[in-house]
């Protein structure tokens, strides 16, 4: 109870900050959802007692896909609602619609504005992707017998100091879980460390494994048109650098300069779309022709930027070669699997905390290089685009990896099935 009203307490002096941050970022119509006032009504649309699936932002909306699929299989009478938290998770979401009955953003954890949301809902089930712990939702969730189920759980180095420090807050919020379904047996050992309780926690795997693999330049024609505007050759190659951030897109534009042929071009995706500006002047810095994806394809630019949300996991298609990016500077790596539904070559820097089981994975089978600097990134680069036989064995090894690992999303479905 203490930790409780200490939260509440604490998270009602912000309420007015987050009100207006909320409405800084989210604009008027994401502002007046995060407050629990959504664009459709359950009671009318009679989508109450559905399960609310919440994915905090497009890479979890695509961790999310499978679990809904197999849920459909599982409970094909059984309505899906799916909340985000981000404007590249609602973009994500959209691909989706024909699965689901309604896309909303994440209400503010707030006492009356989770209250009014649960009355307005009221869901079966709750299922929260990853470690997003959300108290007042699952405090008050678990009050009404609305099971909340943690799917691809992860504690990630970073995080396990605070945790633990705090273990005492957080045992009162985990042990209000019905059950955990976490990535790896490392991860559930972890939860259990700070508060979760034995019986709750499962290991089911990634779900990112389960992906469907994202449209490519074969079958989506406006990738398809970028390939084409961009006039390739047969000998032509493209380098798409994902998820890029600051200090890491000055080591990819020189170690691209190094290459020095005019038939291989770079296409790279910052992380943060705020950020385009300050690619834009890297580039106009080193004297690079460059175009904007969002303002077409310019066939003499050396380099585009993808200004757009929603598109880097299918622009990986157009790639011969993929860096991950978040890794060459420690921010911990991003997804590595999106490449790897391609059958992609892959190469990431030595800063993989976040997907640690991911990239050891990746590392023993041979279906991924990491690379440790700009110089050994070029290194690579070079010798991937000079022998292409050594490229496509990595992609298809990467390949195999996903073939392996696969089955999480039916596994985690079976347990909510049984569980409801």
């Amino acid at each position: 109870m203490t930790c409780k009203i200490l939260y509440n307490f604490i998270i009602s002096l912000v309420a007015p900050l987050v009100y207006l941050s909320s409405l800084y970022f989210h604009g008027r119509k994401g502002f007046w959802q995060r407050l629990g006032y959504f664009p459709f009504s359950p009671q009318q649309e009679g989508i109450k007692g559905s399960i609310w699936v919440h994915a905090v932002s497009g890479g979890e909306v695509a961790a999310a896909v499978p679990i809904i699929q197999e849920l459909k299989k599982t409970l094909p009478d059984q309505g899906i609602l799916l909340s985000t938290s981000t404007e590249a998770g609602l973009t994500m979401s959209k691909k989706i619609s024909a699965e689901i009955e309604a896309v909303f953003y994440f209400p503010l954890d707030l006492p009356w504005i989770i209250k009014r949301v649960l009355n307005n809902l009221n869901p079966r089930a709750i299922i929260i992707l990853e470690t997003e712990i959300w108290p007042n939702l699952v405090w008050k969730a678990a009050r009404r017998n609305i099971p909340v189920i943690m799917i691809n759980g992860c504690i990630q180095d970073k995080n396990l100091p605070a945790y633990r420090r705090f273990s005492l807050f957080f045992k009162d919020v985990l042990r209000s879980y019905a059950l955990c379904c976490m990535q790896t047996k490392e991860d559930g050992e972890r939860l259990k460390s700070i508060g979760a309780e034995e019986g709750k926690v499962v290991i089911t795997g990634n779900t990112k494994f389960d992906q469907p693999a994202p449209l490519t330049q074969d079958t989506d024609p406006a990738l398809l048109k970028i390939k084409e505007e961009w006039e390739l050759s047969e000998t032509g190659k493209i380098i798409v650098a994902g998820s890029t951030h600051p200090g890491e897109e000055e080591i990819i534009f020189d170690a691209f300069q190094q290459i020095q042929r005019p038939e291989v071009r770079l296409i790279t995706a910052p992380r943060h779309l705020k950020r385009i500006k300050e690619v834009e002047d890297l580039l106009k810095k080193r004297g690079r022709r460059y175009c904007l994806r969002s303002r077409g394809t310019d066939p003499e630019a050396e380099v585009m930027v993808l200004d757009t949300y929603g598109e880097l996991a299918g622009v990986y298609g157009l790639a011969d070669l993929v860096f991950v990016g978040g890794s060459l500077v420690p921010i911990g790596g991003h997804n590595p699997i999106e490449p790897a539904l391609l059958g992609k070559p892959i190469l990431f820097g030595p800063y993989m905390e976040n997907f640690r089981d991911i990239r050891r994975i990746l590392l023993a089978k041979k279906a991924a290089i990491e690379v440790s600097d700009g110089d050994q990134l070029t290194e690579k680069l070079v010798r991937l685009l000079n022998y292409p036989a050594e490229a496509a064995s990595l992609g298809q090894a990467a390949l195999e990896v996903i073939e392996e690992n696969r089955g999480a999303a039916r596994r985690d479905a079976e347990l909510i099935a049984r569980l409801l």
